[in-house]
């Protein structure tokens, strides 16, 4: 077997690191998270899911998700939903009301 030096270790990492951070830009990751809840209290909905935004009203915080289950209309906070846009992946987290 052969023996690797810490020093070549070290800049191995160091090469990974660097092209990892450079692959993706830190300003848009490749999903989002949103909290959010349902506008439709009668149909019980997963603690989380993941969809495509089909609507989006940033001034009023709602949105349109499709998902694999089929259309969600949600309400979100306003400043949950400045950094998206249509057409964009996004994971939902559900708020539950009391």
């Amino acid at each position: 077997m052969r023996k690797i030096s810490i020093a070549a270790l070290v800049l191995l990492a160091v090469a990974v690191v660097a092209t990892l951070t450079s692959a993706a830009p830190a300003s848009r990751p490749d999903r989002r998270v949103i909290v959010a809840v349902s506008e439709n209290k009668a149909i019980p909905t997963p603690d989380r899911v993941r969809g495509r935004i089909v609507a989006l009203d940033p001034r009023d915080g709602g949105l349109l998700l499709a998902t694999s289950a089929g259309m969600i209309a949600l309400r979100a906070d306003l400043k949950d939903l400045a950094d998206v846009a249509v057409g964009e992946t996004v994971e939902v987290i559900m708020l539950r009301e009391r």
